[in-house]
């Protein structure tokens, strides 16, 4: 419970067995890494599940050695919902808007599920340039009603 909301987790991922390209050493732990190189890390997906509710939030802990400033070359931390191969919804958040130089911090936003069917949801971070290093680490996907 969480202000009298009750929340279910329905993803979770430290990214300590992670093999992707992405996944590199980090502050001590293993985290994912966007870069100038890499440009996007792969998505982490999940089925809907019995339990769903009427909202998803996705969160993660990031890390920002330097803050990008340009907004159009920010990254992306998207969810999108999928139906087969066809993108049913999307929402984002640009993630240096929220971090500084040096921060480490939680991030997260919120989704109101679709009205469509769907059979994915998928997660991931995302650039479209910029030369700012950025690092992911656990990443949670929870269900909750208003």
């Amino acid at each position: 419970m969480y202000f009298g909301i009750s929340l279910n987790t329905l993803y979770e991922n430290n990214f300590d067995k992670d093999s992707t390209a992405n996944a590199v050493f980090y502050a001590n732990q293993q985290q994912l890494k966007v870069s100038e190189t890499l440009k996007s890390t792969a998505r982490y997906c999940i089925e809907p599940a019995e339990h769903i509710k009427k909202w998803v939030r996705v969160s993660a802990d990031f890390n920002c050695p330097s803050k990008e400033w340009d907004s159009w070359q920010q990254v992306l931390f998207l969810m999108k919902f999928y139906q087969d191969s066809t993108e049913i919804q999307a929402n984002w958040i640009k993630t240096h808007r929220f971090l500084d130089d040096g921060s480490q911090k939680t991030l997260y936003f919120d989704a109101k599920i679709p009205q469509k069917e769907w059979n994915r949801l998928c997660v991931q971070l995302e650039r479209y340039g910029g030369s700012k290093d950025l690092y992911m680490d656990n990443l949670k996907i929870i269900t909750f009603d208003e």
